[in-house]
């Protein structure tokens, strides 16, 4: 019964991304238009909230704590689905293989999930997680994003004076780019060449 109820669920979020984005692939409503939409949302939520889910979180670094209040508590992501698969004090990177409404709505549609995470789905996300932290960052590795890969790959991170070099190098990696010199060294230098070793091995 609770299965039921679960598909039910996802199958009318399903329809509802459908109805959404469809206005954006016919022109009715403007990408910015449509990030705006979301981001009200998301921003709406996390105000409501931050207070107590600060307390809840607050022994764990800020990289986790954002996870875990946007993942699993504002997204209702089952744990399993959304794995940090490498970390450090001031980073983590994510690994989500869980549904997706915005997946299902762009294979229906046949369009191109890359484009949408990009253009209309990652700034709400940008702009909630400041309430957790001005200094925390969210973005995507849109070289690894389903379905165009098994899971998808996001990071957040808290950038200050020291994490900015390697947090540099890895949205370059991101973005299929290599890193400049500078950020081959410090804290995440091994975290950066198992990156690299793993992207050039197809992993």
């Amino acid at each position: 019964m609770l299965e039921t109820a679960k598909n039910i669920v996802q199958q009318y979020a399903v329809e509802e991304k459908i109805k959404f984005l469809k206005k954006v692939r016919d022109g009715e409503l403007g990408r910015e238009a449509a990030a705006k939409i979301i981001e009200d949302r998301r921003v709406s939520w996390i105000k409501n909230n931050i207070a107590r889910l600060k307390e809840v979180y607050k022994d764990l670094s800020l990289p986790l704590a954002a996870h875990r209040i946007i993942y699993f508590e504002h997204m209702y992501i089952f744990p399993p689905d959304s794995v940090v698969f490498e970390m450090s004090p001031d980073f983590i990177i994510v690994r989500s293989y869980n549904f997706c409404p915005y997946l299902q709505a762009c294979q229906t549609l046949g369009l191109d999930s890359r484009d949408i995470c990009r253009h209309i789905c990652q700034k709400p996300v940008e702009e909630m997680i400041k309430y957790i932290h001005p200094n925390l960052k969210f973005w995507r590795n849109y070289n690894k994003i389903r379905p165009h890969e098994e899971y998808c790959e996001e990071y957040i991170s808290l950038e200050n004076e020291i994490a900015c070099p390697p947090i540099a190098a890895l949205k370059a990696l991101a973005g299929g780019l290599r890193p400049p010199p500078l950020a081959r060294g410090g804290v995440l230098a091994m975290t950066i060449k198992n990156h690299e070793e793993r992207k050039n091995s197809h992993y």
